[in-house]
């Protein structure tokens, strides 16, 4: 006869389940002082958290304009693409550096226990 403890103070009587096998035993425990007892697991909770972030990237795209100088072109460009900026073909960079910002949390939910 083996007289377990819990924490709470309570005592069980390991021969009472003898006889029923560890599965009782287990099932007992499981729903009179810890649901997780016999799972092979920790006391840590699952989440499925959900995040969002901005990706950034450096792109480019070729614009054709007339002007008398380079720094004249330059502006000409600029002020083009900034009329309309999603008109043009933009093209990313292979290999390009790439950095993630402004990380935020969309979502967070406890997982469900797997039977």
């Amino acid at each position: 006869m083996t007289v377990l403890v819990t924490r709470f103070g309570d005592k069980i009587d390991t021969k009472q389940f003898e006889s029923k096998g560890f599965g009782v035993f287990t099932k007992y425990v499981q729903e009179n002082y810890d649901k997780l007892f016999g799972k092979q697991t920790t006391d840590h909770t699952k989440f499925n958290v959900t995040l969002s972030a901005i990706k950034e990237i450096k792109v480019y795209t070729d614009v054709t304009v007339e002007a008398e100088s380079m720094k004249e072109a330059e502006q000409k460009a600029l002020e083009t693409v900034k009329k309309d900026k999603y008109g043009f073909d933009w093209k990313d960079y292979c290999n390009c550096d790439e950095f993630i910002s402004d990380l935020d949390i969309d979502n967070c939910e406890e997982l469900e226990e797997e039977e």
